[in-house]
C-alpha cells in the first residue's frame, strides 16, 4: 500500500528547501480545474475532426465535380461514379474515394468522446 503521508512530507522538505516557485510546480492543481481542462480539450480535439472532415468530403465532392468535366464521355445518369476509376484520370477517383474514407473516419473521431444516448451509442457503433 503506498505511503501517500510520507510522499506529501517529501514534497514538503523539498519545497521547504527551494523558493516559491517550485513549491506552485509541486502543488496539484483542484480537480475541478484539471476536469475543466480536459472537457475544453476534447472539445476543441472534437471541432478540429469535424473541421477534418467537413473538409475532407468537400475535396471528395470536388474531385467528382472535376471528374464530370474531365470525362465528358460518362454521363453520371448511366455510369457509377466508380467506373471513374477506369478511365485515363482514375487516380483522382481513387484520390476522391480516399478523401472520403479520411471525411468518415474524421467524423468517427469527432463524435467519439461525446456523450450520447443509447440511439447514438448503435449508430457510433455503425460507423465502425
Amino acid at each position: 500500500m503506498p505511503d501517500f503521508d510520507g510522499d506529501r512530507r517529501q514534497l514538503c522538505a523539498r519545497a521547504a528547501s527551494h523558493d516559491r516557485r517550485t513549491w506552485s510546480s509541486l502543488r496539484r492543481e483542484p480537480r475541478s480545474e484539471t476536469k475543466a481542462r480536459h472537457v475544453e480539450t476534447t472539445a476543441m480535439k472534437s471541432r478540429n475532426w469535424a473541421r477534418v472532415s467537413l473538409s475532407a468530403v468537400a475535396f471528395f465532392f470536388i474531385l467528382l465535380a472535376a471528374l464530370h468535366f474531365i470525362e465528358a464521355e460518362f454521363a453520371p445518369a448511366r455510369h457509377l461514379i466508380s467506373e471513374y476509376e477506369l478511365g485515363r484520370y482514375g487516380w483522382i477517383m481513387s484520390l476522391a474515394f480516399f478523401s472520403l474514407g479520411v471525411g468518415l473516419l474524421a467524423m468517427l473521431c469527432s463524435t467519439w468522446n461525446v456523450r450520447v444516448i443509447r440511439n447514438g451509442l448503435i449508430g457510433r457503433w455503425w460507423f465502425v
